[in-house]
């Protein structure tokens, strides 16, 4: 995982829109162990704002050294939208995780992080 550095220029857009993404996936655990419906909600909102701030960090700086790092937050942000619920996000999921799998340019551990884990939770509707 890279870390953006205090020495990198923390008033430029780059830096600006990947702290934007770790700032929303900090809000995926509302509630820890113990989520509330309130915090499933903030989680779903925090999961899809990650994607969303990955999706445009992707986009305005594709030639970023933090490009590779916003896809697999990308992927995070589905992951923890689709565990508090969100249908929508799951299906994203499972459609990325294929397509990142079928893609011969994939990095391996690209792949490794986008493979859903499984668990015993019940998908929320």
């Amino acid at each position: 995982q890279t870390n953006i550095r205090p020495s990198d220029d923390a008033d430029s857009p780059e830096f600006k829109s990947f702290a934007a993404i770790k700032t929303s996936l900090s809000r995926t655990h509302a509630g820890r162990d113990k989520p509330s419906e309130q915090d499933l909600d903030t989680r779903r909102t925090a999961g899809n704002e990650t994607v969303e701030n990955a999706r445009k960090f992707i986009h305005d700086f594709p030639a970023s050294k933090l490009a590779e790092e916003a896809e697999a937050l990308l992927t995070v942000g589905l992951y923890h939208a689709s565990i508090a619920g969100d249908t929508n996000s799951a299906a994203q999921l499972k459609q990325r995780t294929d397509d990142l799998i079928a893609n011969p340019k994939t990095a391996d551990d690209l792949i490794t992080k986008a493979r859903p884990r499984q668990t015993t939770s019940n998908t929320r509707h």
